[in-house]
């Protein structure tokens, strides 16, 4: 298993303890101070949960704690990182038992440890069982005539492994679920809860198997999987686990190891005054590559020109070795096409294999591979990470090497991150039309379609009902009339009715163009969120107008998160708005930011003169974010 990491591209020296957050789960143990810190909370529907603290774990307890867990954590966060170091303890752990045992007169007593399977999720593909997929990726590690291998099923019903299942997001043509990322939407006490059924029309049917297959075969088993925080489609059943920004002492930490004493120093500094460098800075990937080009007086705002910056000073040291390479803008090029047509195949991530190359593609991937951002393991080609594949897809968009429409792709969550970086590579333009986007409406010939809205429902049911009349009617009318005219139906008739269909078509037609398309308007929400673009704010507040509650809160959750209390002035300004929706969504957003800055008063202020004023639309908003502010709980006492 070990040697299976490393052709992975597992690095002990990369891998710094992060902090993590998690969502419910069972009691609390002393952990080594050398252990990353986590943090956890009951999930409940009624007032406790409001009240709980947060309680921590270590890294290491996962496997100890629960049956079934997900790690959630944003893009280079360091979700597969945490696993190998995990995959590599359980391992050390139960090859040290095993010696132990062996030294004993008595040989093993039989109670055995258990073993940990390390997968990744990007090989597994559509049609293949769980329980086959699981098991060959098992024989390919010991052989088909290995004891385990044999007698898995028995042996994982016997609670034998811990399954360690990296990158849910990265299964080949996963499916999106209209209800990912809703896991951190919090519920009012007393409410039913908003946890959509898992239905095999809802999700990739790969991970409902999975999940079945955790709940019944493999229950004695142990279950770990990572995925990123606004691609998962929630289960009670399963311990959420978030990995946290870095915090400022292992970020210090993490450049003194890199740097010498004083660039190092001079890079601290530099993020002392930088908080939007220093908000990169928290996630190690984008830290380990700051850290790669770091010049004094250099200027890095966005995630996409970090990366550019290090693609640029990479290529320009390949360079310098004497290597031959066609020009950066062929590489670019070349390399952003094979990155889009993956993605839009659906083969994402780092254990997705480059294939189907020309001799010009594969002589850019060469290249790429001397640059550390391309992997090559057994001659064939790999992505460094996820976030990587995106960059160079982003910047296929940018140089119009692929030419697509970003309303086009927001219209599927699984574009918004290459849309971030778009935007990041080209921050003149591409903001202001993610915010255009906000207002995007349905047009079916040129984009996946929104979901209906319920009036457009039911004149849809009402059309087809007068359809099915006006058939019958024809029908009948030929039936009964004189079968040596053919005009003779129409002629008692009239073509009246017929007209009428076809107008009442036009106008189901043109009224489902007009109306706005939801999925883009939330992941544009996403988008402005992840670059920070704080002009936005007004457009995103007036975008929930036609939203629903549950949308509403998700957009809730994303401009919280980035803005905080930053949002107030805007947010606050679309309390005054004619359209009770975008109140409601400013009541959420409110309610979210009351919850993320606990001690600035100003939320809290906002949500009590809305309670006050009385506004019978916003009471279902209203409660809500009071609980999410933690006042439920407080005002009953």
């Amino acid at each position: 298993m070990e040697h299976r990491l490393v052709n992975l591209g597992m690095n002990h020296s990369s891998f710094v303890p992060l902090t993590m957050v998690k969502g419910p789960a069972v009691e609390q143990t002393v952990t080594p101070d050398f252990l990353p810190d986590l943090e956890w909370m009951r999930r409940r529907t009624d007032a406790q949960y409001f009240d709980a603290e947060p309680e921590k774990i270590a890294l290491l307890d996962i496997p100890n704690r629960f049956d079934q867990t997900v790690l959630l954590g944003e893009p280079g966060s360091g979700k597969t990182t945490c696993l190998q170091r995990l995959t590599l303890d359980v391992l050390e752990s139960a090859s040290a038992w095993l010696k132990n045992e062996e030294s004993k007169p008595s040989g093993l007593d039989g109670n055995y440890p258990q073993l940990p399977l390390y997968v990744s999720l990007s090989e597994w593909r559509q049609g293949t069982r769980a329980l086959e997929f699981l098991r060959t990726q098992l024989q390919d590690l010991l052989g088909p005539e290995n004891y385990y291998v044999i007698h898995f099923e028995t042996l994982l019903a016997d609670g034998s492994f811990i399954l360690i299942l990296d990158g849910l997001n990265e299964l080949p043509g996963r499916r999106p679920s209209p209800s990912e990322g809703r896991h951190e939407q919090r519920e009012e006490p007393g409410q039913a809860s908003r946890m959509p059924e898992m239905r095999a029309a809802s999700i990739d049917r790969r991970e409902v198997e999975l999940r079945e297959l955790a709940s019944s075969i493999g229950l004695q088993s142990k279950f770990i999987l990572t995925c990123r925080s606004h691609e998962y489609f929630d289960s009670r059943r399963w311990q959420t686990v978030r990995i946290l920004p870095m915090n400022a002492d292992q970020t210090g930490r993490f450049i003194s190891s890199y740097l010498t004493p004083d660039r190092a120093a001079q890079l601290r500094s530099s993020l002392e005054y930088d908080n939007k460098l220093a908000t990169i800075a928290n996630n190690p990937f984008f830290l380990r590559a700051i850290i790669s080009i770091y010049q004094p007086g250099l200027q890095l705002t966005s995630r996409g020109q970090i990366l550019a910056y290090l693609y640029r000073t990479l290529l320009q040291r390949e360079r310098e070795r004497g290597n031959e390479m066609p020009p950066e803008p062929v590489v670019t090029a070349t390399v952003g096409r094979v990155s889009y047509r993956m993605l839009a195949d659906g083969k994402v991530g780092s254990n997705a294999v480059v294939d189907e190359l020309n001799d010009a593609e594969r002589a850019c991937m060469r290249v790429l591979a001397g640059t550390g951002l391309v992997v090559k393991r057994d001659g064939l080609y790999f992505f460094l990470l996820q976030i990587i594949q995106e960059f160079f897809a982003a910047l296929a968009l940018h140089t119009r090497a692929v030419r697509r429409n970003p309303r086009t792709l927001l219209a599927d969550k699984r574009w918004s991150e290459v849309v971030a970086l778009w935007c990041d590579v080209d921050s003149d333009r591409m903001p202001d039309r993610v915010t255009a986007a906000l207002r995007a409406r349905n047009m079916p010939w040129r984009r996946p379609r929104s979901a209906w809205t319920p009036l457009l429902s039911l004149y849809y049911i009402l059309i087809w009902f007068t359809i099915i009349v006006v058939a019958a009617s024809y029908f009948w009318n030929w039936v009964l009339g004189p079968p040596h005219s053919l005009s003779f139906p129409f002629h008692r008739l009239g073509l009246v009715p017929l007209a009428l269909v076809v107008v009442a078509l036009a106008i189901r037609v043109l009224w489902f163009c007009s109306t706005r398309h939801h999925k883009i308007t939330i992941n544009s929400t996403y988008v402005l969120s992840q670059i920070r673009y704080y002009e936005a704010l007004g457009d995103i507040v007036s975008a929930l107008a036609p939203l629903y509650h549950t949308e509403a809160a998700e957009v809730a959750g994303y401009v919280a998160r980035t803005f905080g209390v930053m949002a107030l002035p805007q947010v606050t300004r679309g309390l005054e708005h004619r359209k009770w929706r975008v109140r409601a969504g400013c009541v959420l957003i409110i309610g979210e930011i009351a919850r993320s800055a606990p001690r600035d008063p100003r939320a809290l202020e906002y949500l009590l003169a809305v309670a006050g004023a009385g506004d019978p639309q916003l009471m279902k908003a209203l409660v809500e974010a009071l609980g999410a502010a933690g006042m439920i709980a407080f005002l009953a006492q």
